[in-house]
């Protein structure tokens, strides 16, 4: 099978369980941000000098991106239809864990940060993964009532996360 389609070459694209909607649709827009943020991710991750404790870290973030993409992508009318086939999701655990991580890496910061100030690749990474994130969280709270219940909540504290791992990255160094 072809990656190659053409059914998008006239600016719709397929969604789950055969829906068609505009390439430029708010939940297409919102899923490519998150998608643009997980390739972030990625680069972060396989950085060289990232911390193996971050790897991790990231590994899991990947995981739980893929799962917002497929519910930012489901037309929520059929949202219920994803849940009930077991894909991935974000629930409110996830929330948790963000906060238990934000919560061990917390201790007071003064004044501005300049990403990559300190010379350190991995933080500036993780900066801007970031930047990505807030951008995601942007997106996804334009959905409004067709935002998954929890996506918006966890790329909120996802971008703060990303922060802390990057200051915790350049103290590392």
């Amino acid at each position: 099978m072809s990656v190659i389609t053409k059914r998008g070459d006239q600016g719709l694209t397929d969604t789950m369980f055969g829906g068609r909607v505009p390439k430029n649709s708010p939940n297409v827009v919102a899923s490519g941000v998150v998608d643009e943020l997980n390739a972030c991710v990625g680069l972060a991750r396989t950085t060289a000098g990232m911390p193996e404790a971050v790897i991790a870290i990231l590994h899991q973030i990947q995981e739980k991106l893929i799962g917002l993409m497929g519910e930012i992508s489901v037309d929520p009318e059929a949202r219920e239809k994803y849940y009930e086939k077991g894909y991935l999701r974000i629930v409110s655990e996830d929330i948790g864990w963000l906060e238990n991580l934000a919560s061990e890496m917390e201790t007071k910061f003064q004044g501005w940060v300049k990403p990559g100030e300190n010379g350190s690749h991995p933080a500036a990474h993780l900066d801007h993964c970031r930047t990505v994130c807030r951008r995601a969280e942007i997106t996804a709270w334009s959905l409004g009532d067709g935002a998954p219940e929890f996506g918006p909540l966890f790329l909120n504290r996802l971008s703060d996360v990303f922060w802390l791992l990057s200051r915790e990255v350049e103290k590392a160094k």
